[in-house]
């Protein structure tokens, strides 16, 4: 068992650690700079310990200077919906799908413009699928300008008698 808690440790370790490095984007004067994405996100399978039905662990990071803050009274406040969509590679069906809206409250007017500063959103779905592979889509809208970040990965559910079995994950927001 601590073998597995050894592993699962090092596997989150590292995962964050490839997640926060910059990438490169080129300038119009021939060099490269250092660019943090202005969105990240992952999705992680587990199993629910209990029914041993797969569970959509979805993290989301969303840059603050990406989102259009409006002034309210004495805060600045920006909107955005999340939507998550699963379909089935062969038939291309909506196997799942999950929409939700994120509220992001700043006290400071120099937060809201910051490109190192992140919105954190998790969320866990039980699902009963069998094992697979998926289309995975996620679509981010700001519910003030309509600007949006749509993205498609493959997600492949694996079997729950052929893949070690973990328990459920934590994600740390804040340290």
């Amino acid at each position: 068992m601590k073998r597995y808690l050894l592993f699962i440790g090092i596997f989150l370790i590292t995962n964050s650690a490839y997640s926060q490095m910059n990438g490169k984007m080129s300038t119009s004067y021939g060099f490269d700079i250092n660019v943090k994405p202005p969105i990240y996100y992952d999705i992680f399978i587990t199993f629910n310990a209990k029914s041993l039905t797969p569970r959509f662990n979805l993290h989301i990071k969303i840059q603050n200077d990406l989102l259009y803050f409006t002034r309210i009274e004495q805060d600045y406040v920006a909107e955005y919906d999340i939507a998550l969509f699963v379909k089935d590679i062969q038939t291309k069906e909506t196997v799942f799908s999950y929409l939700w809206k994120e509220k992001v409250i700043e006290k400071n007017f120099e937060r809201t413009n910051s490109k190192m500063l992140y919105e954190i959103s998790s969320r866990s779905f039980d699902v009963n699928y069998p094992a697979g592979e998926y289309d995975l889509h996620v679509v981010l809208t700001d519910e003030t300008t309509g600007n949006s970040f749509k993205s498609n990965r493959k997600l492949k559910i694996p079997d729950i008698e052929s893949s070690n079995y973990f328990n459920e994950i934590k994600f740390l927001a804040k340290n």
